[in-house]
């Protein structure tokens, strides 16, 4: 596989970095200039909060509406909304919206300050921002300063070749004894043997299966001190929590007490590495980037593995892979790429770890999915990976149930896995009222009608203001129609649905001006994202959109080819016109 080398890397990633930062803070300073009701607008601010209760370290507060994109683990102010930055450092925990409860957290080092609390009073919740920046520059600098980092400097800059790090012989004999399919068995091999080893995994095929299924063997069989990376702390959850799963033990995670909910209690977590016994051989640990970094030089790691490693940039996976000298990648640059607040000329700094790393070392794409029905499978496989994906035996035939009642018939015909249902406005932007309401009631006919318990169905939008306009239409006819939707329904934008998957999604565009789609070309045609929406159905997907939204016209070739994307879907899938009958719902 002929690359060139990458030439400037060094210089390219600190300007990419600075860039960041400076864009961050640029950010920060308009955002925090703001009015409360602009920062809402933006999803960067909660409003009206009262004061339910609080203990030591948390306080529970009652809100009339949630926008924003607060998660569990978002570091926050709480204050009057004016005086940002003077306001109680806390950490977002949880939101109910069937409660209108929002629960926040505090550090024990500013518990006395929450203790003041006032239930008379209203509080607002504004984003508070950790500089990280510095760290991702020393780690850049330490990599390529000649040092005892500099061999990943050369992998990330295409110099190095790949090196063979095992017998394949020994790799095959090994896994004889786990539940791989043909391609699982190959990437396994290519794993165990290789350094840089790139594993492609498109949806539903068992990445996390495989992943564990490596770190457990190179833990058990050989002894090795294993590193799992990733850039989210739900991905090392999930990695972790698999390996325990396949009865691996040795298994600790660096983390704060904020991101530890959804953890295995046998996993032992602490916020500093130096608090676990990490000690002798045989060990699997996992962290972030940052707190990798923190473990480079002190921890001896043999193998590093990352994860969802296509949402990695250069400079966060070179803060991984200072920890060892042997790594294998496991991503897919065909889905969500890296998060980039500024914008970058440079084409290099904006790909992933694992697109870049793609063009310059051996690869193996995992082929199964075990998601997917076979009329699901079709578009993503042809569209995205080559006509190479397809179903396994058990997920090729399964069918949505047939319903009872007789309500959108047409629409959850179990025959008709995937179908385009048109509302046909114009004019709409980030929020289309006649989608929300269709959407509630299908939702409502799916559990009601169909047995889908609410949590195995989803709803996925590209915008927050269309998300908080669905749950408002499924409140309402939930408490109409008295049904019992208990927790677990997911609404929400399609960078949180990554790595989930549901029986049913629902996905309502929304949008159907096209000027102000010109504005949004790169953000709303990408067909990174249009494959995350479309690939976490097993049964059914269903599409509700107008056709005026592909009514738009770009100039420029690569926006002409993202938009033709959608086009040839809409083109593929059959198609109901809802447009007259979405008046006569209630």
């Amino acid at each position: 596989m002929a690359t060139r080398p990458v030439k400037d890397l060094k210089s390219r990633l600190l300007a990419f970095i600075e860039r960041e930062r400076e864009e961050t803070w640029s950010q920060v300073r308009r955002l925090y200039a703001l009015s409360p009701e602009k920062r809402v607008e933006e999803g960067e601010c909660i409003v009206g909060l009262r004061l339910v209760e609080e203990a030591e370290d948390e306080a529970v507060f009652r809100v009339e509406e949630n926008l924003s994109r607060f998660r569990s683990g978002d570091p926050l102010y709480l204050g009057d909304g004016n005086n940002i930055t003077s306001g109680i450092k806390c950490v977002f925990s949880d939101y109910d919206p069937v409660e209108k409860l929002v629960r926040v957290s505090f550090a024990w080092s500013v518990s006395a300050a929450a203790e003041n609390l006032d239930k008379r009073k209203e509080y607002v919740l504004d984003r508070r921002i950790i500089d990280n920046f510095s760290q991702r520059s020393r780690a850049v600098e330490e990599v390529f300063g000649r040092g005892r980092f500099a061999n990943a400097g050369r992998v990330i800059g295409l110099e190095a070749k790949p090196r063979r790090v095992a017998e394949e012989r020994r790799a095959r004999s090994l896994v004889r004894g786990l539940e791989l399919n043909p391609s699982q068995e190959e990437a396994f091999v290519h794993g165990y043997c290789s350094s840089p080893a790139l594993i492609q995994g498109p949806p539903g095929t068992g990445k996390t299966w495989l992943l564990a299924a490596l770190a457990g063997t190179l833990m058990e069989k050989e002894g090795r001190r294993v590193l799992v990376c990733c850039f989210t702390h739900r991905a090392i959850n999930n990695a972790l929590n698999k390996i325990v799963a396949l009865g691996y033990s040795n298994v600790f995670k660096v983390s704060s007490p904020y991101h530890v909910d959804d953890l295995d209690e046998r996993i032992l977590w602490a916020q500093g590495w130096r608090l676990l016994p990490l000690e002798g051989d045989g060990f699997i640990v996992g962290a972030t980037p940052y707190g990798a970094f923190r473990m480079a030089g002190e921890v001896p790691f043999d193998v590093v593995i990352f994860d969802e490693a296509g949402q990695l940039t250069l400079d966060l996976a070179l803060m991984g892979m200072c920890c060892a000298d042997r790594w294998v990648f496991i991503g897919d640059h065909m889905q969500l790429a890296p998060v980039l607040v500024a914008e970058h000329a440079d084409e290099l700094v904006r790909r992933s770890a694992f697109e870049h790393l793609f063009q310059g070392y051996p690869s193996v794409m995992l082929e199964i999915t075990y998601r997917m029905n076979e009329d699901l499978c079709r578009f993503p496989s042809e569209c995205f990976y080559g006509g190479r994906l397809r179903p396994s035996e058990k997920a090729r035939v399964r069918k949505l149930p047939q319903g009872k009642g007789t309500a959108f018939s047409d629409i959850l015909d179990p025959h008709t896995p995937s179908v385009f249902v048109e509302v046909n406005h114009r004019g709409m932007t980030m929020r289309s009222p006649e989608e929300a309401k269709l959407v509630a009631h299908l939702v409502n006919e799916l559990v009601t009608g169909y047995g889908i318990p609410p949590v195995e169905i989803a709803v996925v939008t590209p915008f927050r203001a269309q998300a908080a306009e669905i749950r408002v239409q499924l409140a309402r006819l939930a408490t109409r129609k008295k049904t019992r939707m208990g927790g677990g329904l997911v609404v929400d934008t399609v960078e949180r649905i990554q790595g989930q998957e549901r029986e049913v999604v629902l996905i309502s565009f929304a949008c159907s001006d096209t000027r102000f789609l010109r504005n949004k070309l790169d953000f709303f045609f990408k067909p990174n994202r249009l494959n995350v929406s479309i690939t976490r159905a097993r049964v059914k997907r269903i599409l509700v959109g107008s056709r005026h939204l592909l009514g738009i016209r770009p100039r420029d070739e690569a926006a002409k080819a993202m938009v033709e994307v959608l086009r040839r879907l809409y083109r593929q899938t059959p198609r109901l016109d809802y447009t007259e009958r979405i008046k006569e719902l209630q």
